[in-house]
């Protein structure tokens, strides 16, 4: 990472532990790093640019000697000044947008690469990223909420242990459909609008013409009825 782009967040998360993010401005991050405001929006586009490269700049270092699920929630506690000075000052909806984005980031570097030889098909793969993005969401939100008090650690430690014992049956071919041979007669095209709904052979005699001797398909929705399931 370029020097000056380092130097600029870590003045960032200084002035983060401090006050809460709307109260951060530009020329205060300058002031503090000792850069002018060119050399800051040469790197970023403004302050929501900064929070984001920031966070992901962190993430890389989290990340970096694949941690456990206790060692990278022990580094979150490490900055809960700023994360909750972040959690508080944002609006809930940019707020968990963004925390979408950072747990998408961290779900596909962590667990996307880590289970690969288990989910080598892509769509199980994807759908695996998704669970667990959503589910890490969700733990995220109740711990700010609980202000961080709650055993995070062992929380997702234990999803990570069931996690290990969990498979996905391979993608099943999609169904193939074959014209059917013409119809030769009318009890085989009665026999077919039966067959098609599946229905085994005890069942098939219900439909038979001896049927309408009984006076419960007189009654108009009954009798309705049966006539759609038969065409």
């Amino acid at each position: 990472m370029d020097f000056t782009k380092k130097e600029i967040q870590s003045a960032f998360w200084q002035l983060l532990e401090e006050r809460p993010f709307g109260k951060i401005t530009v020329k205060a991050v300058v002031a503090r790093c000792g850069v002018n405001r060119n050399t800051f929006y040469y790197h970023f586009q403004d302050l929501h640019d900064l929070l984001r490269k920031s966070v992901l700049s962190w993430l890389d270092e989290l990340f970096a000697d694949e941690p456990g699920a206790a060692a990278v929630v022990a580094k979150l506690s490490q900055r809960r000044a700023a994360i909750m000075h972040i959690y508080k000052s944002l609006p809930r909806e940019t707020f968990i947008e963004e925390l979408g984005f950072w747990t998408r980031y961290a779900v596909a570097r962590r667990v996307g690469a880590g289970e690969s030889r288990l989910f080598a098909e892509k769509e199980n793969r994807e759908l695996l990223l998704s669970v667990c993005r959503f589910a890490l969401v969700g733990f995220l939100l109740d711990w700010l909420e609980g202000d961080m008090g709650s055993d995070l650690g062992k929380n997702l430690s234990r999803c990570a242990e069931l996690l290990k014992n969990f498979s996905l049956p391979p993608s099943l071919p999609p169904p193939r459909f074959e014209n059917p041979a013409p119809v030769t007669s009318a009890g085989e095209l009665r026999a077919r609008r039966v067959d098609r709904w599946n229905l085994p052979a005890r069942r098939r005699s219900f439909f038979s013409p001896s049927c309408f001797f009984c006076p419960l398909w007189y009654h108009p929705t009954v009798g309705y009825c049966f006539i759609m399931i038969n065409y």
